[in-house]
């Protein structure tokens, strides 16, 4: 305003005639204008934009947590709505005046969620859309039947599983239990040491909630009195290493009422002490295997502990950091500076000591003889040497016939590299056992290498034995990330870690020609390859795995965790399977022209593009199936959990619940001349999603006609035709002794539908709600059928336990059920008099009633 009144005055005093009143009062407009414009209101966008930045998660069965979605920009008021009515699909619900999502989910999501997208509409018609991620998680429920008994006086152990519901949340919890028993509050194990003298079976109810769903299940522990089962040897020595004579003192760590002892120190076959706590001295360099054998008097147990003493001919000492190789390796204070040299030097039975430090070299090799190379913390507490090979080469080569005697313990291997055109000049990037070389190797940590095949380690015609080690970021160009077995190769590998490997062939380990690593313990997170993300086994190479665990691991085509192909059966027992993935088909496990063993394994949340979510069989694939629990696997098209091709593999005692495929085979789909055999098995809360899509449990087509026995089909769900069981191109499954009760179809056929004349479903004693039958209706046979309520125990909380009351109960047809199975999905007796009527008569559905 002073500038203003400034020019203002100036014009007064300084212009002449009318011009000046003019210019006056064009100025104050210009200024006047100027204001104004600085003071305007910003113009708001002419289209709605939805502000809400995401959906909160829902669970089958809960009310969905009631969500208001917002919008600014365009003019109010706003109209809401579901582009693809995804919601719907859901269960849920969207008010088109006040943008409020709600409802209750009636069905759960693949694993990842689906999209849904949002549009707003103004009051004049400007639109504005957003996709969001639903995520809805299956009806929580506790997988785990039955309980191993438990024997007295030994420490007992044993995780309880549940399916569904948000498990990152869960919350276990345990009443009724015996003062012993306790469970972990966020892994559902169990744990406890039953005493002396409480044998018998203990009655306790297990609970498990995710905040927002709770279930329980009650279970039997059968303790087992005194006896052999009650014993546990075991023992620990010190030292247990050295040079000779070495005097070694060893202490009972058995658990029982034990009376007797009896040790074998050098595993000869006879007794060398019957004390408690001995004290043995070994003259004679070599490796010791120690065995003790307790009693209390009736029974005995046994624990032997494998090339457990070493007595040394010489110990050599290596030191990167102040050693010389013109040292005589006697003492750190005479210590060479190499590993090389040391290993030149050494004989059998020696033990190099190599201090922690960094050692730039590359082939070292033992030439045969039995040297046991051990790492140590030297110069810097808690730290291991390291061998970098720099990328020009790899750090280890065994060749010429090394065994279990040869020791490679507690290195860091980091950076080798084989590249070469041709063998062995491209194989084994840390180290390569060749020529029936077969060293031990244990708690080291492989980085960094890479070859064309095994990136880490390459075993030719070799078993090395592979224990405590770690694995992350090796690769190899073509078949396994870390390790490549071929030539009848059978390594031993307990207790391993492999993380972020890649190969375009089993990233983690790839097996062929006859090659049969064993895999116990082990850990596979992260790894990726083309085929068979952690292992890859062709032409015959069948791992047996035990007690590992799979997770995250991805496929671009097949086979998210594992890939068996040509011959190839793999024993696959007690493995979790969670989270991998697959672009192609089989987003845990594919097989192709393989039959592998799978007992007591989980599958959660796996995943296919194509077919199979957590298992996909083709070319005459028959697996065993066996005891497996499998929820929240999804698939795009085929099998939500499992897909069959030309394969018929035989399932018993399995669990599928909260499975999805987008259109056909919530759980499975059997295509062309598929014949699988399910036994003892519970499908609830499947479902096939996309519009118009089929059998939200079993899709059987092309010539597909598997037989089904003492199955239980409740709750699952078809977006368009039947919501269990949907048959079409001439397939004609068979059930006995089933139950299809409160199953959902959008469009017809809620339990079964039949598409075409050709096809047909034989019912022999099952209990089914025959007003859920669509299409082609006169193709289902029914013989001996039970048409009434199952009366499950709490079918709305998963327990599809058969009340007292229920009309299935001694309803079956014994002669359905096969010879050699005598249990039903518990564990209980599979044919009992459960109406105490004098007659032993199979119950229908996959538990029998216990009287």
């Amino acid at each position: 305003m002073l500038a203003l009144k400034k020019f203002v005055g100036f014009f007064s005093f300084h212009t002449i005639g009318v011009c000046a009143p003019l210019l006056l009062v064009a100025f104050v407009m210009v200024v006047a204008t100027g204001c104004s414009s600085r003071k305007r209101k910003s113009r708001q966008p002419d289209t709605p934009t939805i502000t809400t930045t995401t959906l909160p998660e829902g669970e089958v069965g809960v009310a969905y947590p009631a969500t208001q979605l917002k919008a600014t920009g365009g003019t109010p008021p706003y109209t809401w709505s579901d582009v693809n009515n995804t919601l719907q699909t859901y269960g849920l619900t969207l008010d088109a005046s006040t943008g409020e999502i709600g409802g209750t989910p009636n069905q759960a999501t693949p694993a990842g969620g689906v999209t849904v997208t949002i549009q707003v509409t103004d009051a004049n018609s400007n639109t504005g859309q957003k996709d969001f991620t639903l995520v809805i998680y299956p009806e929580l429920q506790i997988a785990t039947t039955s309980l191993p008994d438990a024997p007295e006086g030994v420490a007992y152990s044993h995780a309880i599983q549940a399916t569904g519901g948000n498990s990152s949340s869960y919350n276990w919890s345990i009443s009724g239990q015996p003062s012993w028993l306790s469970i972990d509050a966020s892994t559902g194990e169990l744990s406890g040491t039953p005493p002396t003298g409480s044998a018998g079976t203990y009655t306790f109810t297990v609970e498990v909630t995710d905040g927002q769903q709770t279930a329980s299940k009650q279970f039997d522990l059968v303790v087992q009195s005194g006896g052999g089962t009650t014993l546990k040897a075991d023992f620990e020595a010190n030292p247990t290493q050295g040079t000779a004579p070495l005097t070694v003192n060893f202490t009972d760590k058995s658990t029982g009422n034990i009376t007797q002892w009896e040790w074998d120190f050098d595993s000869d076959g006879t007794p060398d002490s019957t004390q408690q706590n001995p004290t043995h001295t070994y003259n004679n360099p070599g490796w010791y295997t120690v065995k003790l054998t307790v009693s209390d008097g009736t029974s005995s147990d046994t624990c032997v502990k494998e090339k457990y003493i070493l007595v040394a001919s010489g110990i050599y000492y290596v030191n990167g950091v102040n050693g010389d190789d013109a040292n005589g390796g006697t003492g750190w204070g005479d210590a060479f500076a190499t590993i090389g040299k040391a290993l030149s030097v050494a004989g059998d039975y020696d033990l190099v000591l190599v201090a922690d430090a960094t050692y730039n070299e590359t082939d070292l090799n033992f030439n045969g003889k039995k040297i046991y190379l051990k790492g140590v913390d030297h110069n810097n507490a808690g730290q291991q040497p390291v061998i970098d090979c720099q990328s020009s080469g790899r750090a280890l080569l065994f060749d010429l016939g090394e065994t279990k005697n040869s020791v490679v313990d507690n290195f860091i291997l980091q950076n080798g590299k084989k590249n070469g055109t041709s063998y062995p000049d491209n194989a084994g990037g840390a180290i390569l056992c060749e020529n029936k070389s077969s060293p031990t190797i244990i708690n080291c940590t492989f980085s960094g290498n890479s070859a064309n095949d095994g990136g880490a380690i390459l075993c030719s015609s070799s078993s090395p034995t592979i224990t405590n080690c770690v694995f992350s970021g090796n690769s190899a160009s073509s078949y396994g990330g870390v390790i490549r077995c071929w030539g009848a190769s059978s390594p031993t590998v307990t207790n391993c870690t492999f993380s972020g490997n890649s190969a375009n062939d089993g990233g983690a380990i790839c097996c062929q020609s006859g090659s049969s690593p064993t895999l116990t313990n082990c850990t596979f997170s992260g790894n990726t390859a083309n085929c068979g993300g952690a292992i890859h086994c062709f032409f015959s190479g069948s791992p047996t795995v035990t007690d590992c665990t799979f997770s995250g691991n991805s496929a671009d085509e097949d086979g998210g965790a594992i890939y068996c192909d040509s011959n190839s059966s793999p024993s696959i027992t007690g493995c979790t399977f969670s989270g991998n993935s697959t672009d192609d088909e089989g987003g845990a496990i594919y097989c192709s022209s393989s039959s592998p063993t799978i007992t007591n394994c989980v599958f959660s949340g796996n995943s296919a593009n194509d077919s199979g979510g957590a298992i996909c069989c083709h070319k005459s694939s028959s697996p065993t199936i066996t005891n497996c629990a499998f929820s929240s696997n999804g698939a795009d098209e085929y099998g939500g959990a499992i897909c069959c091709d030309s394969s018929s593999p035989t399932i018993t005692n399995c669990t599928f619940n909260g499975n999805s495929v987008n259109w056909y085979g919530g759980a499975i789909c059997c295509d062309w001349n598929s014949s699988p055999i399910l036994t003892n098995c519970i499908f609830s809360g499947n479902s096939a999603t996309a519009s118009h899509a089929y059998g939200g449990a079993i899709l059987c087509w092309n010539s597909s006609s598997p037989t089904i026995t003492n199955c239980t089909f409740s709750g699952n769900t078809a977006n368009w035709d039947a919501g269990a069981i949907y048959c079409l191109f001439n397939s004609s499954p068979t059930l006995n002794n089933c139950i299809l009760w409160g199953n959902t179809a959008v469009n017809a056929g809620s339990e079964i539908y039949i598409y075409d004349s050709g096809s047909s479903c034989t019912l022999n004693y099952c209990c089914v709600d025959n007003t859920g039958y669509g299409g082609q209706t006169g193709k289902i046979t029914e013989n001996n059928c039970v048409f009434a309520d199952p009366e499950f125990v709490d079918a709305a909380g998963g327990d599809y336990h058969l009340k007292d009351t229920s009309p299935c109960i001694d309803a079956g047809d014994n002669s359905s059920v096969p010879s050699n199975l005598n249990k039903d999905i518990d564990g209980n007796p599979r044919i009992v008099d459960g109406n105490n009527n004098g007659s032993k008569v199979v119950d229908i559905g996959a538990y029998e009633y216990q009287p």
